[in-house]
């Protein structure tokens, strides 16, 4: 595991540039990335070893986006998964799993430690809002809490990053050290699918939360905005600029480098 004395040096530039990491959910063309990334995040089901190690060669470090309270039926696992889902997320399509059913924590578990044997640094945990306080799926905190642990001490990954699910940092950043947030300064609208710039109200509230967060946990954290009109991506350099913050503007699909 990195510490967090390193994940500092990596994030240590002043200037925070656009490029400093990626995330992209479209099997990637190693070619078409930004040079000298520091971290990238990819579908690691998508790549074999040989592929991974090519990615590697591009960036400092790159881990693999998983779930554990999701999966999407289009995942090649999906109907490993299928008889312990429970409901689904309704703007994704992706279905929930019960954690609470041992032989889906161990197959999430199994999952989780063959993204790891292809060569990834890490892995990137999406959805962790789902088991927070206002998530759809609180009860299974501690069997994703358990995952954690269980996986980090069987296979010692480089680094952990945590998608959202700020109130639960003070159970998990003694092992997460870094946290990505997405739409701080920018508020996609799903229904009308429509890209827009966050109220200022509102994006003022969350930027003092994550710089508390910042502050409390000592914890790095990476912020994804959605854009792609000019006008607006030029807004959010505008509020991002000078924070302590590293940040990535990207389409809503996050695949602007597939093949």
């Amino acid at each position: 595991m990195i510490t967090l004395l390193g994940m500092a040096g990596l994030w240590s530039v002043k200037t925070r540039a656009q490029q400093d990491f990626v995330v992209t959910y479209a099997k990637v063309n190693p070619d078409l990335l930004p040079n000298n990334l520091k971290l990238l995040i990819v579908e690691g089901n998508l790549y074999n070893a040989q592929e991974v190690k090519a990615l590697k060669a591009k960036c400092n470090l790159v881990l693999a986006y998983i779930s554990f309270t999701e999966i999407s039926k289009d995942n090649e696992d999906y109907n490993n998964f299928a008889p312990y889902t429970m409901g689904e997320n309704e703007t994704w399509g992706s279905c929930y799993i019960n954690l609470k059913d041992e032989t889906a924590l161990n197959l999430m578990k199994d999952h989780a430690l063959a993204l790891l044997l292809k060569g990834f640094d890490g892995l990137f945990l999406d959805t962790m809002d789902n088991v927070g306080a206002w998530g759809n799926l609180p009860e299974l905190k501690n069997e994703v809490l358990h995952l954690i642990h269980t996986i980090d001490q069987e296979a010692k990954p480089k680094i952990w990053v945590q998608n959202g699910g700020l109130d639960l940092l003070p159970k998990t950043h003694q092992l997460i050290s870094t946290v990505l947030v997405e739409s701080v300064a920018t508020d996609y609208d799903f229904k009308e699918k429509a890209y827009r710039l966050r109220k200022q109200q509102d994006f003022n509230q969350r930027k003092q939360q994550l710089l508390q967060a910042k502050d409390e946990f000592k914890i790095e954290v990476l912020v994804v905005e959605y854009a792609m009109e000019e006008v607006v991506t030029q807004q959010v350099h505008k509020r991002l600029s000078g924070l302590p913050f590293s940040y990535f503007v990207s389409n809503i699909a996050l695949n602007q480098y597939k093949q």
